[in-house]
């Protein structure tokens, strides 16, 4: 029984085809909490001029850094 080039190259397609495994779909990853995905707080404007007006801010800023490296410290863990 003769083959055709044509046929041998279909019947080796089809084959080699067959003989790859599929790949695994990805698993679903939870959604990002709305919390994460809000921005950091924009930075107050100094309204005093004595120095412990400036040292308030300066504590306040402080804590607004950290708040919202937290955030995105625990975005960056969601996501991964």
């Amino acid at each position: 029984m003769g083959y055709r080039t044509w046929e041998l190259v279909a019947l080796i397609a089809a084959l080699s085809g067959c003989a790859s495994p599929m790949k695994p779909f990805p698993a679903p990853s939870p959604p990002v909490p709305a919390a994460l995905l809000q921005p950091c707080p924009p930075l107050p404007l100094l309204e005093g001029m004595t120095g412990a007006d400036v040292l308030q801010e300066f504590i306040a800023i402080g804590r607004m850094y950290n708040d919202c490296a937290d955030s995105k410290s625990a975005l960056i863990g969601a996501v991964k």
